[in-house]
């Protein structure tokens, strides 16, 4: 939903100030539910310096990495914001990346955010180019089940494959929000034909396909953790097909970690942690993890939805960002 009136973040920035951040983002529209707004909202009321930039303007010049920005941003009604000047990043105790931009040019955009001294990001350039898709799963312990699968780019291995079970599960290894996502079986006539159009001859393009869990018939669990805390969790339902995502239709419902799944999810964000990711959303399935996602797990809009708390606080909280 649009923001009813514009939003301003911060009555008075200091440049010296103890903490800011710096949120790299995407393209506007802001919507005011976002991870973005909601975060720089509670940064703020923690009295916070913060500023946006947009990621695909990140520019290198000799040794000064800049992107085009604003201290103080305002949301408009459209959820626009008009950016007016280069930020250094090196000028902020904390820089956040909530988007990837564009895909094109994202290898370029992560060597060059790796010159900026990483202890200064939320998730690191190595959690960013290594955590965020689903090839990591099979770095995570053994103790940690996971569906079965199989990540290739050659059509024979994926149709052999097919035959093992009744259904599976197709997707892009990084993409979210439920495209791309099939569920296949080799008694479907169009199994074959899906793939043939997911990696067509001599595109060499991959794809992931993992067994489906019966269990996800009652539902997927999107646990959000912060610094190694837990801040919440919901319970995602498909309604209109095999899908979850609450982007393709599924419904958020509240609910509550059992002592198991909570062991699992801190396994989960004690592996992430220490490969520089400090805010992640756990997609679980128990006994079973479905998916990590690094970049800008959603989810705070929908727990405050779903109740009452301020859970972006408690992640700025969790976080240890403040100033003294």
């Amino acid at each position: 939903m649009p923001c009813e009136r514009p939003i301003l973040f911060s009555q008075g920035i200091d440049h010296n100030a103890t903490m800011s951040i710096l949120f790299l983002v995407g393209q506007p529209p802001y919507p005011s539910d976002t991870n973005l707004v909601r975060l720089s909202m509670a940064a703020t009321q923690s009295s916070i310096d913060i500023a946006w930039g947009l990621i695909d303007t990140l520019e290198l010049r000799n040794r000064t990495i800049s992107v085009l920005g604003e201290w103080k941003p305002v949301v408009h009604e459209d959820g626009l914001f008009e950016p007016k000047e280069r930020l250094t990043l090196t000028d902020f105790n904390t820089i956040w990346v909530l988007s990837l931009g564009r895909r094109s040019t994202f290898l370029d955009k992560i060597q060059i955010l790796n010159l900026v001294p990483q202890e200064r990001f939320i998730n690191n350039c190595h959690a960013l180019l290594h955590l965020n898709n689903k090839y990591s799963l099979a770095a995570l312990p053994k103790s940690i089940r996971q569906p079965e699968r199989l990540a290739s780019a050659n059509t024979d291995s994926i149709k052999h494959v097919l035959q093992d079970k009744a259904k599976w599960m197709m997707k892009p290894a990084a993409e979210s929000q439920g495209r791309g996502v099939y569920q296949l079986s080799v008694e479907d006539p169009n199994a074959y034909s899906i793939l043939d159009h997911e990696i067509p001859p001599g595109l060499r393009a991959f794809r992931l396909i993992e067994s489906r869990v019966k269990e996800i018939e009652q539902g997927e669990k999107r646990v959000l953790v912060a610094g190694g805390s837990f801040i919440g969790a919901y319970l995602r339902r498909a309604q209109r097909d095999h899908r979850t995502n609450l982007a393709t239709g599924a419904t958020a419902e509240q609910t509550s970690l059992t002592e198991n799944e909570q062991y699992i999810c801190q396994v989960v964000a004690d592996h992430c942690e220490t490969r520089g990711a400090r805010f992640i959303g756990i997609d679980l399935v128990y006994p079973y993890v479905i998916e990590i996602n690094v970049i800008n797990p959603g989810g705070i809009g929908t727990l405050i939805k779903l109740g009452e708390g301020d859970y972006a606080q408690r992640v700025i909280n969790a976080l240890t960002l403040h100033n003294p």
